[in-house]
């Protein structure tokens, strides 16, 4: 194992005077999550999937690993054409999605498991969630 001092400037002490709730901590997590991506809009999307208090996976929208990002928005282009935003011309997976696919790829059994998500989650990803077994989601 190797020990590895990290120096970046982080706020040494937490904001909070006392303890959080697991709600606002899973919360707080999904949020600093959403920043991790690459799109401007998907900045605002982050989910955390949870097990008895345990966080599971964490995801954020963004293109499929290995997939270049997109050098502008292809919503906002379309926006621009036409006025309209067409989200099925998006190669973004949500944030949702991917908290379940990391999940599914290290073997991970999501049945019964609570997600908590920064906005409320599309149709596409509701089904998604419910053939996936996720019983419970919180969203803000």
């Amino acid at each position: 194992m190797k020990l590895i001092k990290c120096n970046i400037n982080i706020n040494p002490e937490p904001p909070f005077k006392d303890r959080i709730s697991l709600m606002k901590y899973f919360f707080s997590i999904a949020r600093l999550a959403a920043a991790r991506s690459p799109c401007p809009l998907g900045k605002r999307h982050g989910a955390v999937l949870t097990n008895k208090g345990y966080i599971i996976s964490v995801g954020y929208n963004g293109p499929a690993s290995g997939i270049t990002h997109c050098e502008k928005c292809l919503l906002e282009i379309e926006k621009e054409k036409s006025n309209i935003k067409s989200w099925d011309i998006c190669p973004a997976i949500h944030a949702e999605e991917n908290s379940i696919l990391t999940a599914a790829k290290f073997g991970m059994n999501i049945d019964g498991l609570i997600m908590y998500t920064t906005k409320r989650p599309c149709e596409k990803c509701i089904s998604r969630m419910i053939n996936s077994g996720i019983k419970e989601v919180y969203f803000l």
